[in-house]
């Protein structure tokens, strides 16, 4: 992990997903996500420690677990006050309901792992009025359903997990979206920003905005295409997700299943609202079906 300076106040320790760090002054900073583990929330306080930081507050973009996974031991060793949107508070505050919800339904044993259980910390609402001076957030729904990104005063925008950059792209076609309406909004405002640099949670950071922008929409409509070819004769639920894992070059485990089918579901609805699917039931058997 590597700590880098973006501008006067503004930084990243560059891990699995970038943690931000904004200098509230001299000495004190505010975070911004704490990656996927208690390792990590290690790493973040001894990095800060060594530039004689000392982490007034962290502030959570959203509750999945890659971006919350050190909040419990830096909370714990440094009483620091945690701060996340008002749904997204509700799941860091109880973890569990990440994997319940993956699975749809009380979860196995193979679910019930830190990857997707890291251990619960004390949440307060993000509100306005907690932010220091020259640090703003703004709402990104889509990938998940109360997600913020943050702007700070160094005109450097924390845009979380509401577009991946080229290379993740290039990558992982696939990308976890909960609400493909609202992230379509999420791309449109985006793409209205005028800002120094963005830093997704995954990916390189970049100037160009639009063309970014661009490459996500883009992909979305290639996986909508994709769907609407699958569901042509009519398909299942599981045909779907079989064609999406052996297409995008996916390996099926518990917890790909789990990410995955939510991803594809979030796409049916998208489609099924935009009339571009119909569902029949057969013989006791949903198909989805073209329109």
């Amino acid at each position: 992990m590597k700590l880098k300076k973006l501008g006067d106040k503004t930084y990243i320790i560059d891990s699995h997903n970038k943690v931000g760090i904004y200098l509230i002054n001299k000495t004190d900073v505010a975070i911004i996500d704490t990656g996927l583990s208690d390792s990590v929330g290690k790493e973040i306080m001894e990095i800060c420690n060594s530039q004689n930081w000392q982490i007034k507050m962290i502030l959570n973009t959203h509750s999945h677990p890659d971006h919350i996974g050190g909040n419990h031991i830096i909370q714990e060793q440094l009483k620091v006050k945690i701060y996340a949107p008002k749904t997204e508070k509700i799941f860091i505050e109880n973890p569990e309901l990440t994997s319940i919800i993956s699975y749809g339904g009380n979860p196995h044993k193979y679910l019930n792992n830190p990857y997707l259980v890291p251990k619960a910390s004390v949440v307060n609402e993000l509100s306005k009025a907690i932010l220091p001076e020259g640090l703003e957030y703004f709402n990104l729904p889509g990938h998940n359903s109360e997600m913020v990104g943050f702007k700070t005063s160094d005109d450097i925008y924390f845009l979380a997990d509401a577009v991946a950059g080229e290379d993740i792209i290039k990558k992982h076609e696939l990308q976890f979206i909960y609400d493909i309406q609202k992230y379509f909004e999420t791309l449109d405002f985006i793409k209205s920003l005028d800002g120094k640099l963005f830093v997704p949670s995954h990916g390189e950071n970049f100037i160009d905005n639009k063309f970014i922008v661009k490459l996500n929409y883009d992909n979305t409509i290639n996986i909508i295409n994709y769907i609407k070819k699958i569901c042509f004769k009519k398909a299942t639920f599981e045909t779907i997700l079989k064609n999406i894992f052996e297409t995008y070059n996916l390996k099926m485990d518990f917890i790909q299943y789990s990410f995955i089918s939510l991803t594809i579901k979030g796409y049916l609805t998208y489609m099924l609202n935009n009339d571009m699917l119909k569902v029949q039931f057969t013989e006791n058997e949903q198909f989805w079906i073209t329109l």
